[in-house]
C-alpha cells in the first residue's frame, strides 16, 4: 500500500477542495486511529472550513450505513474498523454503492487494516481517492516559517496584515482556511 503523508491542517484544507465534489472519500492511516489525531482534524476543519465535522465508531457494516444515513454533517470521521474481520470488509464492498450519500467519508485506521480493507474491497477500493498517512502537526514553526508565510499571503492576496486583522475585527473578513491561517499566523488567532 502506497500512502502520502499528510498533517490534520494539510487534510483540512484537502478537504476543502474536494468536499463538493460528489462523494469523496478518502482512507488515512495511523498509529492510533482513535487517539488525539482525531480532535486536530475536527479542529482543523472547524477552523478553516467553518462546518463541524461528525466523527463516528463503527462496530460493523450495517454500524456505518445505518449511522451514515442518520448523519447530517457534510464531513463524516469514520473510526472502529480495526476491529471488524474480513467478512465485514467484504460485506462493505458489495454495498459499496449505500456510500454514496454525497458527503466526505473520511475512513481513518491502523496501517494493517487500511491494507486489509485495500485487498478484500478492491471495489470499494476504486471509490477512494488518495491513501494518506495521517502525521501530527508541527507543534510550532520557526519565525524564518512564519515570516514566509506571511510573505507568500500577503504577496497572493494583495493585502497587508492590518488589512486582514481589521476586517477580522469588524466581522467582514471572508471565510477562507488562507485567513484563518494568516490570523493564526500573526498571533490573533482569537479573530478565527
Amino acid at each position: 500500500m502506497t500512502t502520502s503523508p499528510i498533517t490534520p491542517f494539510r487534510l483540512a484544507r484537502l478537504l476543502g477542495t474536494i468536499v463538493d465534489f460528489g462523494n469523496p472519500m478518502i482512507l488515512a492511516t495511523c498509529p492510533d486511529p482513535s487517539g488525539p489525531i482525531l480532535d486536530e482534524i475536527v479542529e482543523e476543519i472547524q477552523a478553516q472550513l467553518g462546518t463541524s465535522p461528525s466523527k463516528i465508531c463503527v462496530v460493523d457494516c450495517s454500524d456505518l450505513l445505518a449511522q451514515l444515513r442518520e448523519n447530517a454533517a457534510t464531513i463524516t470521521l469514520v473510526s472502529g474498523l480495526d476491529d471488524w474481520p474480513v467478512e465485514q470488509f467484504r460485506f462493505l464492498d458489495i454495498n459499496r454503492s449505500r456510500l454514496e450519500t454525497r458527503k466526505a467519508i473520511l475512513f481513518i485506521v491502523l496501517p494493517t487494516t487500511g491494507t486489509m480493507l485495500l485487498r478484500t474491497a478492491p471495489n470499494l477500493s476504486s471509490y477512494l481517492g488518495p491513501v494518506l498517512e495521517l502525521q501530527p502537526d508541527q507543534v510550532y514553526m520557526s519565525e524564518k516559517e512564519v515570516e514566509d508565510r506571511l510573505v507568500e499571503l500577503r504577496q497572493y492576496y494583495g493585502r497587508t496584515d492590518r488589512e486582514i486583522q481589521a476586517a477580522a475585527e469588524s466581522g467582514a473578513l471572508e471565510a477562507d482556511p488562507d485567513f484563518a491561517e494568516w490570523l493564526v499566523l500573526m498571533g490573533r488567532g482569537d479573530l478565527v
